[in-house]
């Protein structure tokens, strides 16, 4: 094992992206300017950090679906990172939840046909059909229950 003066910061740093949602869940202009800059963290950070992004996205936008994060979701949802795809999935289905979008279950329905594994055919099963919305403690507990801190 190689000696780092830096820690790994990671799974910190991960949190503090599920945060950040937290923080412009509200918000329209601070939702825009968040979108932005997961783009960034999508492209450029650690694993770790990429895996946070998706869950952050759907926090964003809980029940209210909006056709930017649809599309990112739907695209890392094929992602070669089968965390980074579980996690997509799952926020396609938060960004559902309580809603009757068909675009949604467009996607939903295009990628359960694609080569997928037993937990994503059980998210996709389980977010194809209308769910009521989640209580914020009990969501943001199992957002932070996916993070791998491994």
């Amino acid at each position: 094992m190689k000696y780092s003066p830096f820690p790994d910061l990671s799974s910190q740093q991960a949190v503090a992206v599920l945060g950040l949602a937290l923080i412009a869940m509200g918000e329209d202009i601070g939702s825009e300017m968040l979108f932005r800059h997961f783009g960034h963290l999508l492209r450029y950070c650690e694993p770790a950090i990429r895996r946070a992004v998706p869950l952050a996205l759907g926090l964003i936008s809980v029940s209210n679906p909006q056709l930017n994060i649809l599309d990112t979701l739907s695209k890392f949802s094929h992602d070669s990172d089968a965390e980074v795809a579980h996690n997509s999935i799952f926020a396609m289905g938060l960004l559902g939840a309580g809603t009757n979008n068909a675009r949604l279950a467009a996607l939903l329905r295009q990628v359960r046909f694609q080569n997928c594994t037993r937990f994503q055919h059980f998210l996709i099963a389980l977010f194809s059909s209308t769910i009521c919305s989640f209580l914020l403690a009990a969501l943001f507990q199992k957002l932070f229950s996916k993070l791998n801190f491994n």
